[in-house]
């Protein structure tokens, strides 16, 4: 087709039942629209140009933009946990990035689940929620109360979603989970040490105490095996047996007492030094093998 302002053919386009052809071409603004009957393989140089003016598909566009109904739209940005003594507390940050607030008194709803079982959640909050605002929500009742005690050690997926009744009209209702691996192991560290008398005596006796602490996510127990051991300038001097659960966070002491051997030399600074090694039987499985050991000097 041609037109008035058209000095040559425009670029053609098909539609896939091969019965009309196309064609358009935007000339100060406006598009023309030509519809032609399809005969082999061009279409005939005959038939109607529809002419769209400019003002006309602006004005359509706005209109179409503002029937739109503004809605909130939640997405989580991020899942974190704490640990305690008897389990993981989690947490999720929820933001509002849509263009409307969530309906006052509606409940915001979070689950936590992992592998897909559900094990927490949190259904206490019910205030708007701004468009942009963000607000960080904590499990308060789960399968075991507001705590997720993980079954075994491993590395496991935590999947948060809010609104997951669809209590909100949202603008996606596709983009409410996020996913977090969380490692559930426990993690001996030596975070004191002791000794008496404080310098070792070649042949004398000595008395060693080291503080534990578990800073892992589950609990430890250490069954009729040696939780921590002590040596002065690398040679072995007494290690303390036990029989003991560890929880996360949780510190415990244990001691031991042995003889310093004859003709023990001072180290290069003319000191001794004194280390203690927590899980030295290498008994627990850990999160971190390489961070059970703490050293002193003593002069």
């Amino acid at each position: 087709y041609k037109s008035d302002d058209l000095k040559q053919w425009t670029e053609l386009f098909r539609f896939e039942s091969d019965t009309f052809a196309r064609s358009f071409e935007e000339l100060n603004g406006d598009f023309y629209f030509g519809l032609g009957c399809h005969m082999d393989i061009r279409p005939k140089s005959s038939g109607s140009i529809l002419r769209v003016k400019s003002s006309a598909y602006e004005d359509f566009a706005s209109d179409n933009q503002e029937s739109q109904p503004k809605l909130p739209d939640l997405k989580i940005t991020q899942v974190s946990y704490s640990t305690l003594k008897d389990g993981i507390l989690l947490s999720a940050t929820v933001k509002n990035t849509g263009q409307a607030p969530c309906a006052d008194g509606t409940e915001l709803g979070v689950n936590f689940s992992v592998n897909g079982k559900r094990v927490a959640w949190n259904d206490s909050f019910k205030a708007s929620l701004a468009p942009g605002q963000t607000i960080t929500v904590t499990a308060n009742e789960g399968l075991n109360g507001a705590v997720w005690k993980p079954e075994k050690k491993d590395m496991l997926p935590v999947v948060a979603e809010v609104d997951s009744e669809d209590k909100t009209k949202e603008v996606y209702e596709s983009n409410n989970t996020c996913l977090k691996f969380i490692r559930t192991y426990p993690d001996l560290v030596v975070t004191g040490i002791s000794c008496t008398p404080k310098r070792p005596v070649n042949g004398g006796n000595m008395t060693f105490k080291a503080t534990i602490k578990n800073i892992g996510n589950m609990p430890v127990f250490l069954n009729n095996v040696n939780g921590v051991d002590f040596s002065i300038n690398g040679v072995y001097v007494a290690a303390a047996k036990v029989c003991i659960t560890i929880f996360p966070g949780q510190s415990v002491s244990m001691s031991a007492a042995g003889k310093v051997p004859e003709n023990l030399a001072k180290d290069s600074k003319g000191g001794y030094n004194v280390t203690a090694r927590a899980d030295c039987d290498n008994k627990a499985e850990e999160l971190l093998e390489n961070n059970n050991i703490l050293s002193i000097t003593s002069k």
